[in-house]
């Protein structure tokens, strides 16, 4: 398994994080950085935004530092989060009149989700947004866990 980080290493939000084998590649999140929010120019990503060089990207959380360039993925390009935040998401598109983010499917506590060689396990975390995930990629023997964003000292507790 090979990890490259776009961004997110040296920097507050903005994550977008791939995950790759030689036959798949995923995205754990496509985040706008935190002093984008007016300017959002596309980061040069290869098979993200201009055609389907991903299996599929994964949204940790409905923040825009973790899905706000998921409008801009390239419509062939599944993309997975969870069905609440799916439902948040939609209904602050809806208010602002906006086209909401098309979805292949959602992210459940604990049910895997596999993706060619990839599976990717959704872990429920406790953060200020609402259904939050941690993001578990297994392929062959090697795991990698992403956090994305999680505290512990909110309401959920932290289970095995």
């Amino acid at each position: 398994m090979r990890i490259r980080i776009y961004r997110g290493r040296d920097q507050i939000g903005g994550n977008i994080i791939e995950i790759a084998t030689k036959s798949t590649r995923i995205l754990f999140d496509v985040g706008l950085e935190l002093d984008d929010e007016k300017n959002r120019e596309l980061p040069l990503i290869d098979g993200l935004f201009d055609s389907k060089g991903y299996d599929a990207v994964f949204i940790s959380h409905y923040h825009g530092d973790h899905m706000g360039l998921a409008y801009d993925v390239y419509k062939g390009i599944p993309i997975y989060m969870g069905e609440r935040s799916f439902r948040i998401v939609k209904a602050s598109d809806v208010y602002k009149g906006k086209q909401t983010v098309e979805v292949a499917g959602f992210c459940r506590h604990k049910e895997p989700v596999q993706i060619g060689d990839i599976r990717v396990t959704p872990f429920l975390c406790d953060h200020s947004a609402f259904d939050s995930y941690m993001l578990l990629a297994e392929a062959g023997d090697e795991r990698v866990l992403y956090t994305g964003d999680f505290r512990s000292n909110g309401r959920k507790p932290y289970e095995s």
